[in-house]
């Protein structure tokens, strides 16, 4: 499973999703840092279609965790070179303008 959060601003809204088992968990590369913070990334848990609407529906999207990026491959969300990876984490962002 995966958790979102919407966070409404006035120029639109920025979705944060990640997988739930990574939730609270910190990744560190050198000097590279993937922070999944609670503050941040807890909202509520999601199946794919909620958050393929979400993203869809949004100006801005922070994605974290394998399960989730693979998944949003596979849905032709996001492609190979959007992907970035601390630690063995990938995680993408995708801003619309």
């Amino acid at each position: 499973m995966f958790i979102l959060k919407t966070y409404n601003t006035d120029t639109g809204s920025i979705v944060s999703v990640c997988d739930s088992d990574i939730l609270g968990k910190r990744f560190e590369d050198n000097d590279k840092v993937l922070d999944i913070s609670d503050y941040f990334y807890n909202g509520t848990e999601a199946d794919i279609k909620t958050i393929i609407s979400a993203i869809s529906a949004s100006t801005s999207a922070v994605i974290s965790g394998n399960k989730i990026i693979s998944a949003l491959k596979e849905q032709d969300i996001i492609t190979e070179e959007h992907i970035l990876s601390v630690a063995g984490t990938q995680y993408a962002m995708i801003f619309k303008v």
